[in-house]
């Protein structure tokens, strides 16, 4: 026997295992307390990573509540000026009956042979004896514009998703009629003041047309 062996105590080999145990068993909790941490740093990442996702789902939900009354705006700002509604569709029926006897009208006094004011000659001739400054001219422009407000006014209530070609159409069916009277009517003269009176006349019953059918749209007073 060594004497390095004879020397250790008889009960160094168990205090030996015992140290390793302790030791083992000291390395086995530490690294389960690693573990532990590791997962708490993840759970708290994910944690704030959802956080994250969160708070810039609702900053997106603010921005666009604050953003969208503005881009409609925008849009219809891009569209023109604003449709009427189309839920009063038996004005819309009616507007388009109605149309339909005007053209037939509008056409009668346009394409007659002779100037549909020759008989009224002698009334004409009163009225500007009695008001000087109301000459036969403008007695006429008046009439050209009073002429096509029903066009306007029907048009535009008779077809409400169309009704910004409403004043084009106007002043093309007049630019029609005065080509048409200066080169198949020998007695009837064409009048570029004409086109701009009808056109005027368009204008202003589109615009009667859009203000009622806006207040139309208007919810009650004590809705």
């Amino acid at each position: 026997m060594d004497r390095t062996d004879a020397r250790r105590p008889h009960g160094s080999d168990g205090r030996d295992a015992g140290a390793h145990a302790r030791a083992g068993a000291r390395g086995a909790s530490a690294a389960r307390g690693a573990h532990a941490h590791r997962r708490r740093r993840r759970l708290r990442a994910h944690r704030g990573r959802v956080a994250r996702r969160r708070a810039d789902r609702r900053g997106l939900a603010r921005t666009h509540r604050a953003v969208a009354p503005a881009a409609r705006i925008g849009q219809r700002a891009g569209r023109g000026p604003r449709r009427f509604p189309d839920r009063h569709r038996s004005v819309t029926r009616g507007a388009r009956a109605l149309l339909i006897g005007y053209v037939v009208v509008l056409a009668l006094i346009a394409f007659w042979p002779t100037p549909v004011d020759r008989d009224a000659g002698p009334i004409l001739r009163a009225i500007t004896s009695a008001v000087p400054w109301l000459t036969y001219d403008r007695i006429e422009f008046s009439a050209n514009i009073a002429l096509f407000v029903p066009f306007g006014w029907c048009a535009a209530l008779g077809w409400p998703r169309w009704h910004a070609y409403v004043i084009p159409a106007g002043l093309v069916i007049s630019v029609v009629i005065e080509t048409a009277q200066g080169v198949l009517l020998a007695e009837r003269t064409a009048s570029a003041w004409d086109v701009v009176a009808n056109t005027l006349g368009t204008t202003a019953g589109w615009l009667i047309a859009r203000r009622w059918a806006a207040g139309r749209d208007q919810p009650a007073s004590g809705d």
